[in-house]
């Protein structure tokens, strides 16, 4: 472009799903790009907090000073920037609003989503006294996780301007019977929530929350996840990669799935992935972590079962 050398930087975290499809499509490119590690959990970088100041995640690309945020919307930019590489989407119209559809499917009914007729959970904690209190919102908000009584007013208004007056009522009790507050993410116990949980949102997804489950809850989850699968299943029958002859923005998208599924599974002690019931995502899942670009950018096995198991941990009082 131009003749001139590019800045391609990805701000990323190591076990971030949403990170790899970005580093999947450059690598599908060809394109060259430096990477930055942050550290979520401990402390998000300068950087970080300048170019998503917003939502404060990752990833970030940043291409000649440009910034640009949110993994699919990443993904369209990569194929749409450098368009005389491989292509990322479908070039057919209807093809690639099929592939965008689906790719917010797996986002909302696995990854990202509370579970439908579930209810999202506030975890106030009270630094005085720490005194937890779990607020049942039972509205589709984004969970929000902030360190003061000032964004938890502001979050009060912001859902009363989105129909949820029992929010704001909840909520208001809260801050009124309490000094000062923590609103951690879904679970934290006190001494993590003291630490930088204050710039994330994250909503839980029935895998993730299968895996910090038990009993009831668990089944429940796994089972949400196993009618999502079924529709991919379908989706899948009669092709090797669901960008049919080699990977491409589905494949990007839930390319997690061939990978992180079996560790959430092995750190929950559940089972998902029926090979049997599901062959067509079996086989894929085996042609995708054995793709020659994907198979050296997957994390250490080991090191995922490690983290997840943290989190399980953290989450496991909430969920139980």
């Amino acid at each position: 472009m131009g003749g001139r050398e590019e800045e391609v930087k990805i701000l990323g975290f190591w076990a971030s799903p949403f990170v790899h499809r970005v580093q999947w499509a450059l690598n599908l490119k060809g394109i060259h790009y430096e990477y930055a590690e942050e550290d979520l959990w401990g402390g998000k970088s300068a950087l970080l907090l300048s170019s998503n100041p917003v939502h404060k995640q990752v990833p970030v690309l940043i291409h000649n000073a440009k910034l640009v945020v949110d993994s699919l919307l990443i993904l369209e930019y990569i194929d749409q920037t450098w368009v005389h590489r491989d292509q990322i989407l479908p070039t057919d119209p209807y093809e690639r609003a099929m592939a965008r559809f689906w790719a917010k499917f797996v986002d909302e009914k696995i990854a990202l989503s509370i579970p439908s007729g579930g209810a999202i959970g506030f975890v106030f904690i009270d630094d005085s006294s720490e005194r937890t209190v779990l607020i049942d919102v039972g509205v589709d908000v984004p969970i929000f996780i902030f360190h003061s009584t000032h964004m938890i007013n502001w979050l009060a208004a912001w859902c009363g301007a989105t129909d949820a007056p029992d929010l704001v009522t909840k909520i208001s009790s809260v801050i009124a019977n309490n000094s000062y507050f923590t609103l951690a993410m879904m679970g934290f116990n006190h001494s993590d929530a003291k630490g930088n949980f204050g710039q994330s949102s994250l909503l839980m997804g029935p895998a993730f929350r299968a895996m910090c489950s038990s009993g009831e809850k668990k089944v429940m989850g796994a089972n949400s996840v196993t009618e999502s699968l079924d529709f991919l299943e379908g989706v899948l029958k009669g092709k090797k990669f669901f960008g049919v002859e080699n990977v491409g923005y589905l494949d990007f998208a839930l390319g997690w799935l061939a990978y992180m599924l079996e560790v959430w599974e092995e750190v929950g002690s559940m089972k998902i992935m029926d090979a049997n019931k599901f062959p067509c995502l079996a086989n894929w899942m085996k042609s995708f972590v054995d793709h020659p670009m994907i198979k050296d950018s997957l994390p250490p096995r080991d090191k995922m079962v490690v983290y997840f198991e943290e989190r399980r941990k953290i989450l496991a009082s909430l969920f139980n």
